[in-house]
């Protein structure tokens, strides 16, 4: 006996409109309906403190938000443009908007931030999936951020969003990949 998938709409305001939405719910847990993802974890509040928690938990195992070479190569102070693909919560972001708060933040998604109403004024949010192009220009970003995206990717679908990904990076740009290695 497993758990049911049903797709369904929500009561969304006083006004009782109903919002059709792309989660797929099981009971108490909510999740991304996107046929071009294999992501499989959940995408509600539950989960996006989760990913908040890990977020400063990595922080700690990696002694801050960025590798120390890379700080050494790109000028954080002054201010760059730096994309999260995979963005989650968006923890990772509003922590280097602390840190660094000159820089352009862009974050992406299969499914809203569930905190983007309390994200910093740096910060800009697009839904997108790095698999089927992400919504930026050619060499737009200076710093390229993926970090997890192990629960969202296939083998065989890491070409693509490694192409993707460097698609938007910048010449000259730096592109960090904290992945673990799964044998």
């Amino acid at each position: 006996m497993g758990l049911r998938l049903t797709k369904f709409a929500y009561k969304k305001g006083k006004m009782g409109n109903e919002i059709e939405t792309n989660l797929t719910f099981i009971p108490e847990r909510d999740f991304h309906t996107d046929k071009n993802s294999s992501y499989w974890l959940p995408k509600d509040e539950e989960e996006q403190m989760r990913l908040t928690g890990q977020h400063f938990a990595l922080k700690e195992l990696f002694k801050g938000n960025v590798l120390p070479k890379v700080k050494t190569r790109l000028n954080f102070e002054q201010g760059i443009s730096v994309l999260d693909v995979g963005c989650g919560s968006g923890a990772w972001m509003t922590d280097m908007a602390s840190d660094y708060p000159n820089c352009r933040y862009y974050g992406c998604d299969i499914v809203e931030v569930a905190n983007k109403f309390v994200t910093p004024r740096q910060f800009t949010f697009n839904i997108g999936n790095v698999l089927t192009g992400l919504p930026y220009n050619e060499n737009t970003f200076d710093f390229v951020q993926i970090r997890l995206l192990v629960f969202a990717l296939r083998e065989q679908e890491w070409p693509v969003a490694i192409q993707e990904v460097l698609r938007v990076t910048k010449p000259g740009g730096i592109l960090q990949i904290l992945e673990p290695i799964m044998e």
